[in-house]
């Protein structure tokens, strides 16, 4: 057929992402243009290897690049390569924190502190300033980001106030607490591993949610207190703060029946103080408390920290999927554009040229890639099609030979009715003489 005999077949060209977009306009009637039993092996060979390399020869499209130098800012920014060397920098800085504890260290080894400090310093910035160049506004929308920037402005204010001001400044009360912020350079892993990024908005999640179960607690605990007040508040427990006497007191007890630590000394020692309410009282009133405190709100607040951290594992999960389809959706956008260039500049070459499918197939096969093209005009041919297609010609050929051995067998019936019928004119030609 003619390549350029219909042009129309770029208008119904079909692309899948994760298949090899070539094709012929095969004519039904034409048996003749099939596939070379001694190509299937390298075609299938051919197809499957380009089907693992397209995605990988894809760039990401998910983000619009304004030219190379902003590629490759973006790449190594976000590459695994550089995520990992920060991580290992955070960690270390982990160490020299812990080793500036030792009073000992500090004395002999301040100087190479405060080097290493300069030098995890200087990471951080060109860290954030990678960052910035390749996403400018999206690194402002994340929370992680936001958090990694605070401490930096910390460390740049702690090395600002140490490289301006003289003297002795260790004993300066809000030097000593912006030193004790860099422990939150700690806190900066999290921004390197998402299953701890999960971990952490589930639990920000959950501190939202807890606050109504938080002020019932409160509300039982003043209910009880008030009730504790007028039952046990003449009673002299020997301790000035595990007593019923004041509201306060009365509270510090409260929260020992809630954590279940410590509650049998106490009810022991109402029981043995007790004159009015015997034995019986302090104990229905522990067995209340700790029973709706400890039992019941304890459970609860647990059960609203697994459901907030199941929730953020889904939408994790959910956010991970969406962005995965968003990507291929624009890698497919691009693979179509090309491809339509590709099928053009093939059109306008081979224009007028007469091509059958073997013809297509001895010169593609073992160097086709994603962006060559094969137009099509009646069918397109994935990876599924053409495994049906080779499967279609494997039958094809076995109803062919059985067709063949169908047609032998007639040829004998029919040799073996001639002699017969030969056999038969001689003898009557004998009897008429």
């Amino acid at each position: 057929m003619s390549w350029g005999s219909d042009t129309s077949g770029a208008d119904s060209f079909g692309f899948n992402s994760f298949s090899m977009s070539m094709g012929s306009g095969l004519n039904s009637t034409r048996h003749s243009q099939r596939l070379p039993s001694e190509l299937r092996k390298d075609f299938t060979e051919s197809m499957i290897k380009q089907l693992l390399e397209q995605m990988e020869d894809i760039d990401e499209v998910g983000y619009h690049f304004r030219g190379t130098f902003h590629r490759t800012l973006h790449t190594i920014a976000y590459s695994r390569i550089f995520s990992s060397f920060v991580l290992g920098v955070v960690m270390l800085n982990i160490l020299t924190i812990s080793l500036e504890t030792s009073s000992y260290l500090t004395i002999h080894y301040g100087a190479w502190f405060d080097m290493m400090d300069a030098i995890y310093l200087a990471i951080y910035t060109v860290e954030f300033l990678l960052k910035i160049g390749a996403t400018p506004i999206a690194y402002w929308k994340s929370g992680f980001n936001l958090f990694d920037f605070f401490v930096l402005i910390i460390s740049y204010v702690q090395f600002a106030i140490e490289v301006f001001y003289s003297g002795s400044l260790s004993n300066v009360t809000y030097i000593r607490l912006i030193r004790a912020a860099r422990a939150f350079r700690a806190l900066r892993t999290v921004s390197f591993i998402p299953s701890l990024q999960t971990l952490v908005k589930a639990v920000l999640h959950t501190l939202f949610a807890v606050l109504n179960l938080a002020f019932l607690i409160l509300l039982l605990d003043y209910v009880f207190a008030i009730a504790g007040y007028y039952i046990f508040g003449e009673i002299d427990t020997g301790d000035e703060t595990n007593h019923f006497a004041s509201l306060a007191g009365a509270f510090v007890v409260l929260f020992g029946f809630i954590t279940a630590e410590s509650w049998q000394n106490f009810v022991a020692i109402l029981e043995d103080t007790s004159s009015v309410s015997g034995l019986w009282l302090p104990r229905i009133f522990a067995v209340l408390v700790i029973f709706i405190g400890h039992f019941i709100c304890t459970n609860l607040f647990i059960g609203v920290v697994l459901q907030n951290l199941d929730e953020a594992t889904l939408e994790a999960k959910a956010k991970q999927y969406l962005k995965r389809q968003s990507q291929n959706g624009k890698k497919k956008e691009r693979l179509s554009r090309q491809q339509a260039r590709q099928l053009k500049k093939l059109m306008s070459v081979a224009q007028g040229a007469q091509v059958t499918v073997d013809d297509v197939i001895k010169k593609v096969v073992g160097h086709l890639r994603h962006e060559d093209m094969v137009p099509i005009t009646e069918l397109s041919c994935d990876l599924s099609w053409v495994q049906s297609f080779l499967h279609t010609l494997e039958l094809e050929e076995m109803a062919m030979f059985q067709v063949q051995q169908l047609q032998f067998e007639l040829s004998d019936v029919l040799c073996e009715m001639a002699e017969q019928r030969l056999q038969q004119s001689i003898a009557h030609y004998h009897q008429g003489f």
